[in-house]
């Protein structure tokens, strides 16, 4: 499973140079990706919740998101439910002084 983690982390620095691995995954709905990924911190001892949390970067390298606000953004539903299971924190905004609900509401 640690390999996991880091097998899809290399993935998608290498597709989205400028995006953070979870938010780019989160943007493009890849609940798979997603999936293995928080399996892969779970079993590399990483804090989920503060990773589900974590502000980054989109795949073009803007905007300051958290991966529920890229998910949010986006409209996939599936991915903010595996997200608010691992309790990411819905009050975080993104530069603009948006959190995921203000972007769900767009």
């Amino acid at each position: 499973m640690k390999e996991l983690y880091k097998t899809l982390n290399e993935k998608y620095k290498n597709e989205f140079p400028k995006g953070t691995p979870l938010v780019c995954a989160c943007e493009k709905g890849r609940v798979e990706d997603v999936e293995g990924m928080i399996r892969g911190a779970r079993a590399a001892g990483i804090d989920v919740t503060a990773m589900v949390s974590e502000v980054g970067t989109s795949s073009g390298g803007g905007s300051g998101w958290t991966p529920l606000i890229a998910a949010a953004w986006n409209e996939h539903s599936t991915i903010i439910e595996i997200l608010l299971q691992c309790n990411a924190d819905t009050a975080t905004t993104d530069k603009y002084g948006f959190n995921a609900l203000h972007c769900a509401a767009c």
